[in-house]
């Protein structure tokens, strides 16, 4: 029967988040970063807007409590847990539970100064 629920309650997050998750661009694991090495972290894109739904499970049988997510660039819109919706990102997660996270665009992150292109100026004639 958990099984059963827990089916249900990732169909419940595919159906409310279908633009991203269904119709977008799955961008695995990149454009984020997590610090909890046991959870598992996917990232989807919308294709019209930009928007990133990052979905974070915990396939433990323990819950998880003290992780931290960044999405530079980007801001968090909404958290969707099965227990509530919030604007704040969750400080634990149950185990065998899912989240996902929507963000939308903040700023253009072009990365640390020393991954960034330097180009030279081109003179217009």
């Amino acid at each position: 029967m958990k099984f059963k629920r827990n089916q249900s309650d990732q169909c419940e997050i595919r159906n409310k988040y279908a633009e991203p998750l269904l119709e977008g661009i799955f961008v695995d694991k990149e454009g984020f970063g997590i610090d909890n090495p046991r959870l598992v972290t996917k990232l989807f894109k919308t294709k019209e807007d930009g928007k990133y739904a990052v979905l974070i499970w915990n396939p433990s049988k323990t819950e998880e409590e003290n992780f931290n997510l960044t999405v530079p660039g980007y801001k968090l819109m909404c958290a969707h847990t099965i227990e509530e919706d919030t604007e704040k990102m969750p400080k634990k997660i149950g185990p065998q539970k899912v989240i996902a996270l929507i963000y939308t665009v903040q700023y253009v992150y072009l990365g640390p100064p020393s991954n960034r292109l330097e180009m030279e100026p081109v003179l217009c004639t």
